[in-house]
């Protein structure tokens, strides 16, 4: 991980991640949502912006590790409007 995150640049990185944080199964892990939290926090300071994209509609992540980790990242569905509003985060338009 150190050597990927030594290639990135702060102004030219833009970062997607695409998992469901934990919305498939329902469950709400509060140790995997700090490690989570911990590694946004590291990889924030690498890159110029990250986005999350998730499988599950947003309903789906109610109650569940998503949500918590929606709080510390910008957290997209996985729909047209879903993408384009991705897209225009990771560009620096939302």
């Amino acid at each position: 991980m150190a050597d990927l995150l030594r290639r990135c640049s702060k102004q030219d990185t833009e970062l997607l991640i695409f998992s469901d944080a934990g919305a498939a199964r329902g469950n709400l892990s509060l140790e995997r949502a700090h490690a989570t939290a911990a590694f946004l926090n590291i990889l924030k300071r690498h890159v110029s912006s990250v986005a999350w994209l998730n499988p599950m509609p947003p309903h789906r992540w109610w109650g569940t590790t998503a949500e918590l980790t929606a709080h510390q990242v910008s957290m997209f569905e996985t729909t047209g409007r879903g993408f384009m509003a991705m897209i225009n985060h990771l560009r620096g338009q939302s």
